[in-house]
């Protein structure tokens, strides 16, 4: 736990369940890395790795929020664009 940045202090802190908690969950982080590491290996070797790092790391990059652009100011911009 020490070589993974956690100080004595905060170790004593914690019960032993949160303990418990903390080192599985570092462990699952390290499985996923570790497994999207490979997987990007293997798209390399494959030729199949994407261009752009969003497409690669989806989970890392979330979508951009879409408005949808009231009734209202569509039919005026719509009115506009037909005269001009």
């Amino acid at each position: 736990m020490l070589e993974r940045g956690y100080k004595y202090n905060e170790l004593y802190d914690m019960t032993l369940k949160e303990l418990r908690n903390t080192v599985i969950q570092i462990n699952k982080g390290l499985a996923y890395k570790m497994y999207k590491q490979a997987y990007l290996i293997g798209l390399a070797f494959n030729g199949k790795l994407p261009d752009k790092v969003e497409k690669a790391c989806k989970e890392l990059y979330p979508p951009k929020k879409t408005y949808k652009m009231p009734e209202w100011v569509r039919e005026r911009y719509e009115k506009q664009m037909k005269k001009g």
